[in-house]
C-alpha cells in the first residue's frame, strides 16, 4: 500500500487504507475471475476529503477482472491536498484442459509383424477455458516400432502449465497372408479294390507366417476322400491359414496308379519224354497259368523259353503276366526230359604223401546226352588242389550230374603222413681230448642214423658221445615209419691243444687204463727221439716215432720192474722234454 501525502497550504493532507495486491485464480470453465475487495477509504485528516478511482479500467470490486494483471490505482484529495493508493489483481488459470482420446487402434504389421506408431494427435480432442493453441504430445512418439500390443498416452498442455492426458491401446494386425508351398504332383497307387483313399498331405506341405509359427494347414478334398479310375487326376488343393484369419492356397495334381502286380500260378515240373537226339520241343504253357489282376481282366502272359523251341537238359520255364498298367509277375517251373541214365564219373586213385601240398585232377565224367556239371560235395571243400591238407586222411567227393538231373559220384583219399622231425641238439665246443654228449630228438616210430660215424662212442643212440679231435659237423637223418625223411645237424667245435701233457703212471695190466704211457698229443713230439733211463741213467728203451706205445717193456719187449724212471725226449728244434714216470705192476700184488 502506498500513501503519498499532497501538502496544500498549511492544512494536512489526508490518508486513506488501501488494499494489499490480489491473487485469483479463474471460476470454472471461465477465463476470468469476479474479485471482491474492500475499497479505500479515509483514514486520517479526512475532513471534506474525497476518494476517487483514478485506474481507468472501470473494474472495481465485485467486477469480472480477466486473466492476468490489472493495476488499481485511488487518489483521496482533501483540503490539505491528495494522495495515491495502488495495487494489483492478478487472475491466474488453474484449470487443465479438457482431453478426450480416441478408442482402441490397429496398426498393419510388416512381414516381420511389426509396425510404426501413427501420430494419434490429430484424433485428439483437446479443449481449455483459457488457451485455444494448447500443446499437445504423444507418448510412445509416432514412429516407433511396436510388435504388440502398446499403450498411448496423448497429453494436452496450456499456457500456464495445465495438462490433461488420455490413454488407448495400439494394437499390431498382421495384414500379411501365411506363405504355403505345396509338395510336386503326387502318384496314388489303388489297392485291391483298385481304388484308394487320399491321403493327408498336409504334412509334406511347407507353411510360412509373418507373425504365426503354425498356421494351420488344411486339405481339399479331405483326406479320405476314395478315389477310382487308374490314370486319373485330381487336384488337391492346401490351404494355410494364420492366427489373424488370413490364408494362402497352393495345388498340385494326385494321378491315380496301379502298381499291384497281377498274381500267376505256374504249374508244377512237368516230364517230356525226349527224342533219340536227347532233345524235345516246349509247349505252350501260358494255357495252364491262373493269373488273376486287381484293376485288369485279363492280363497278357508271356512265356520264355518260347513254345515251339528245341532244348536238352533241364529247361526252366517262366511265364510273365503284365496287367494294362505294364505291372508284371513271374513264376517259373522245370521241364524235365524222361532220361533215366546216369552219367559215369572216374575218380584218381588215392593219394599218399608226406608233403602236405597236395595236387589233383577233377575227375573225368561221360553221359548218353550231356554232362551238366561236375562239383564237389564233400565237407571238405576248404582244401582244394595245390593246398595244405592237414596230417591224416581227407576224403574228397565228387558228383557228376548230366542235364536231366541223374547223379554218379566218386571219391578218393588223400592221406597225409605225420611229418619226419630231426633235432640234432645244440652246436658243442670242447677242448682237444674231450669228449661231448649228444643230445637228439626224433619223431616218434622213426629209424635214425648219424654221419659220419667218426669219434661217435656209439651211433646206434641218440646221446652218443663224440671224442673228437677236431671240428666234425654230424648229420642227424631221420626216416618215420611212412617214409618220410628229415635231417638236422650238429657241430663239435674242438680248441687243438698246443702243450704237451704226459702221464706219470703206468699200469700195464689189461684192463685199458694206463697200460701204456700216454701223453696228450703225441704229434707235437713227432720227429723227436723218446728215451727212458732207469734210476741208474741207464737207457732201457728207445723210440724216434712215439705214438703212446710204451707199455713198461725194455728193447727186446721184456717187463721191465716196477719203479720210477726217467724220461728225455729230444727234438730237432731244440725243444726238450724231461719227467718221470711211476711203472707199477698191479698183477704182482
Amino acid at each position: 500500500m502506498l500513501l503519498i501525502p499532497f501538502f496544500q497550504g498549511v492544512s494536512q493532507v489526508p490518508t486513506m487504507t488501501c488494499p494489499s495486491d490480489i491473487t485469483v485464480v479463474t471460476a470454472p470453465s471461465s477465463c476470468s475471475a469476479v474479485v471482491v475487495y474492500t475499497i479505500p477509504s479515509c483514514l486520517d485528516n479526512c475532513g471534506g476529503a474525497s476518494i476517487t478511482q483514478t485506474d481507468g479500467t472501470g473494474l472495481t470490486s465485485g467486477s469480472t477482472f480477466p486473466l492476468g494483471t490489472t493495476q488499481l490505482a485511488y487518489t483521496i484529495t482533501g483540503p490539505g491536498g491528495s494522495s495515491n493508493c495502488n495495487f494489483s489483481v492478478q487472475v491466474t488459470d488453474g484449470e487443465p484442459p479438457v482431453v478426450t482420446c480416441p478408442g482402441s487402434q490397429f496398426v498393419g504389421g510388416n512381414s516381420d509383424c511389426e509396425a510404426v506408431l501413427p501420430n494419434y494427435l490429430i484424433l485428439f480432442s483437446a479443449t481449455d477455458n483459457c488457451d485455444p493453441s494448447l500443446t499437445k504430445t504423444q507418448s510412445p512418439l509416432p514412429g516407433t516400432i511396436i510388435s504388440s500390443s502398446s499403450l498411448v498416452t496423448l497429453t494436452a498442455t496450456d499456457d500456464f502449465g495445465n495438462s490433461s492426458s488420455c490413454s488407448f491401446t495400439a494394437s499390431v494386425i498382421d495384414v500379411v497372408s501365411p506363405e504355403i508351398t505345396c509338395p510336386g504332383n503326387q502318384f496314388l497307387y489303388v489297392g485291391a479294390l483298385c481304388s484308394e483313399a487320399l491321403p493327408d498331405y498336409s504334412s509334406l506341405a511347407l507353411a510360412t507366417d509373418n507373425c504365426d509359427s503354425n498356421p494351420l494347414i488344411t486339405q481339399n478334398p479331405t483326406p479320405g476322400t476314395v478315389l477310382s479310375g487308374v490314370g486319373s487326376v485330381q487336384t488337391v488343393t492346401l490351404t494355410a491359414r494364420d492366427a489373424g484369419g488370413l490364408q494362402s492356397n497352393c495345388t498340385f495334381s494326385v494321378t491315380l496308379a496301379d502298381s499291384t502286380a497281377p498274381t500267376i500260378a505256374c504249374p508244377g515240373n512237368l516230364n517230356v519224354p525226349i527224342t533219340g537226339n536227347c532233345d524235345y520241343t516246349l509247349s505252350n504253357y501260358t494255357l495252364i497259368a491262373t493269373v488273376s489282376d486287381n484293376c485288369d481282366m485279363a492280363p497278357v502272359v508271356v512265356q520264355s523259353p518260347a513254345p515251339g523251341t528245341n532244348h536238352t537238359g533241364v529247361v526252366t520255364v517262366t511265364l510273365t503276366a503284365t496287367d494294362a498298367h505294364s505291372n508284371t509277375s513271374s513264376c517259373s517251373f522245370n521241364v524235365i526230359p524222361f532220361d533215366n541214365e546216369s552219367p559215369i564219373i572216374v575218380c584218381s586213385g588215392d593219394i599218399a604223401s608226406c608233403d602236405s601240398v597236395i595236387s589233383f585232377s577233377t575227375p573225368t565224367a561221360t553221359d548218353n546226352c550231356a554232362i551238366a556239371a561236375v562239383f564237389r560235395v564233400d565237407t571238405n571243400q576248404a582244401y582244394v588242389s595245390g593246398s595244405v591238407f592237414p596230417v591224416g586222411e581227407t576224403t574228397i567227393t565228387y558228383v557228376a550230374e548230366d542235364i536231366v538231373g541223374n547223379t554218379d559220384t566218386c571219391s578218393f583219399t588223400v592221406t597225409v603222413h605225420p611229418p619226419a622231425y630231426a633235432d640234432a641238439g645244440e652246436d658243442v665246443r670242447i677242448n682237444e681230448f674231450e669228449e661231448a654228449q649228444l643230445n637228439a630228438d626224433i619223431s616218434p616210430n622213426s629209424s635214425f642214423s648219424w654221419n659220419p660215424l667218426i669219434f661217435l662212442n656209439n651211433p646206434n643212440t641218440l646221446q652218443p658221445v663224440s671224442s673228437a679231435k677236431h671240428t666234425v659237423e654230424y648229420t642227424l637223418n631221420v626216416t618215420t615209419v611212412d617214409g618220410c625223411v628229415a635231417s638236422d645237424g650238429v657241430t663239435v667245435f674242438v680248441n687243438p691243444q698246443t702243450e704237451l701233457v704226459v702221464n706219470n703212471i703206468l699200469t700195464p695190466n689189461g684192463d685199458g687204463k694206463n697200460d701204456t704211457w700216454d701223453m696228450n698229443k703225441p704229434a707235437l713230439i713227432a720227429g723227436c727221439k723218446v728215451m727212458i733211463y732207469n734210476r741208474w741213467g741207464k737207457e732201457v728203451w728207445s723210440s724216434a716215432l712215439y705214438n703212446n706205445d710204451w707199455g713198461g717193456t725194455n728193447m727186446r719187449g721184456q717187463e721191465l720192474p716196477e719203479g720210477v724212471y726217467y724220461y728225455q725226449i729230444d727234438c730237432v728244434d731244440g725243444q726238450n722234454y724231461q719227467g718221470s714216470v711211476t711203472l707199477i705192476r698191479l698183477n704182482n700184488r
